[in-house]
């Protein structure tokens, strides 16, 4: 009922936008505006090329090495709590990956799971990471967390999963499902109208209470980066098309030998945590569950301290 809602909605905006209306997230903004608002350098933010992008990551502390990776229309800034969380003792590397923040998509706008993971390879390799490290994800970020646990085993120590992408038996969340429609996916090229993130924010916190405005204003800044729209429906159509490898990639899963925690919000209303955690516990009896009461897909935004907590004491205990 909700994406019906959100597509008649979207289909009115086009409406709207067809009569000349400017109100709509039809604005621009250059790499240079957001890289004054975003790239904080007081909190080491850089930049590095990799595959034709100027990738945006943050690299802070010493010690053993996490690897923070964030959701779809994410951005490194999610991490902000956990890291002050977490504090000395570990080396935290986060970035935009292709397709969002401030990294922005691939010129060519072709996607894959393979071309993401070789991705994190030139990256770690590039920043001098060599050694098996922690690699933590949520949503889009935890699938890519377990992909590198079983393409990349030698890279990985362990592995903490909040609320990922994996098994997903309610199909994908709705804007996935709302860009890879052709018409509406075609209008969001050039239109993403605030209330789509305002929306999207409310939905997957379990107490709105919760919602930091900062958050919501980020998600809707970053659309506006120029380029990153078509990234963003260049980037849900291959998603959607994902569909069809998903049998072979859970066969996969079994095959993970890296200790594995499992974060998940009780409320989360994209991927159903009493269904899916079951999944995952079935092909992974070891894996140690960590469940959220009232919590809904951000856990690590809308219970970052509690969320920071549970992982540092299974890292610590697996270290």
């Amino acid at each position: 009922m909700l994406l019906k809602k959100l597509a008649i909605s979207l289909l009115l905006s086009m409406i709207m936008l067809l009569q000349g209306c400017s109100t709509l997230g039809m604005n621009s903004v250059t790499q240079q505006e957001m890289n004054q608002k975003y790239a904080d350098q007081t909190t080491g933010s850089r930049f590095i090329e990799i595959d034709g992008l100027q990738v945006h990551y943050r690299d802070q502390g010493e010690g053993p090495v996490l690897l923070l990776l964030h959701g779809i229309l994410d951005s490194l800034h999610t991490w902000d709590k956990w890291i002050e969380e977490f504090g000395e003792g570990y080396r935290i590397v986060r970035l935009d990956y292709p397709g969002f923040g401030l990294t922005g998509g691939w010129q060519d706008g072709e996607y894959s799971k393979e071309r993401w993971l070789a991705f994190f390879d030139q990256f770690l390799n590039k920043i001098g990471i060599d050694q098996p490290i922690h690699v933590v994800g949520n949503s889009l970020g935890g699938g890519f967390a377990w992909q590198l646990a079983v393409a990349r085993p030698e890279r990985v120590k362990t592995i903490v999963m909040i609320d990922p992408a994996g098994y997903a038996v309610d199909g994908t969340p709705w804007p996935v499902t709302l860009a890879s429609t052709p018409l509406i996916g075609s209008v969001m090229r050039y239109s993403t109208p605030p209330f789509i993130f305002r929306q999207g924010v409310k939905q997957v916190f379990g107490n709105p209470d919760n919602i930091n405005p900062a958050d919501v204003e980020r998600f809707v800044d970053l659309s506006t980066l120029q380029g990153n729209r078509s990234a963003y429906v260049d980037v849900f159509r291959y998603l959607t098309k994902m569909l069809e490898e998903r049998e072979a990639m859970l066969k996969q899963i079994p095959n993970i030998q890296v200790p594995v925690q499992l974060q998940w919000g009780e409320k989360d209303p994209w991927f159903p945590a009493d269904i899916e955690t079951a999944m995952w516990k079935k092909d992974l009896p070891y894996i140690d569950l960590v469940i959220f009461e009232g919590v809904g897909h951000m856990p690590q935004l809308e219970v970052p301290k509690k969320s920071a907590q549970a992982a540092m004491g299974f890292i610590e205990k697996n270290d």
